[in-house]
């Protein structure tokens, strides 16, 4: 089984039935991160692996980070390195979320960058737009990301009720979705 986690952050994710996970890093995003096993902008495409490759693809909180024109055209790439019934799991903020939160006045998380204040307004723009040199620039609800998935190719799209690496926890949506 060949698995592939995209925006791999600072640590590989466990081993899964024994295989190890291979790594692409985002280029732009290399300043406190691992060495990718491929370093490779998510947004020039294709992307620099073959075709059928992988088994499971995984990419936590990345995805937000490619531009919203170019959100369908990377993940149909996506779906073209996995395997056929191959699976993509994928984790992004949930805007719904962070507008429920902003609009109650409260911050649900102990996430403080930039927010010496501990201002609820100051931590909805830290995780909608994220910060200087890591901006986001795609958002996504629920609704939202299975029409970019069907879009790009998906099928059996469903909630994900895991996070194989670093758990950003309240903000996050987590979908899967199969080649």
């Amino acid at each position: 089984m060949r698995l592939l986690e995209i925006g791999c952050g600072d640590k590989r994710l466990a081993p899964l039935d024994g295989c190890e996970w291979e790594t692409m890093q985002i280029e732009n995003h290399l300043e406190t991160y691992l060495d990718g096993d491929i370093v490779h902008n998510l947004e020039d495409l294709p992307l620099p692996i073959a075709d059928n490759a992988y088994d499971i693809i995984y990419m936590s909180h990345v995805l937000e980070h490619v531009s919203w024109i170019k959100t369908i055209d990377v993940l149909k790439d996506i779906r073209r390195i996995l395997k056929d019934k191959g699976t993509l799991e994928i984790i992004v903020p949930d805007l719904n979320k962070l507008i429920e939160a902003m609009q109650a006045k409260q911050m649900p998380d102990k996430w403080r960058r930039w927010n010496k204040q501990n201002y609820y307004m100051n931590w909805f723009n830290g995780r909608l737009f994220n910060y200087e040199g890591n901006w986001h620039k795609a958002s996504f609800n629920k609704e939202h990301l299975t029409k970019c998935l069907k879009d790009a190719g998906f099928k059996d799209i469903k909630n994900m009720d895991y996070c194989r690496g670093y758990d950003h926890g309240y903000i996050s949506l987590k979908m899967k979705a199969v080649k």
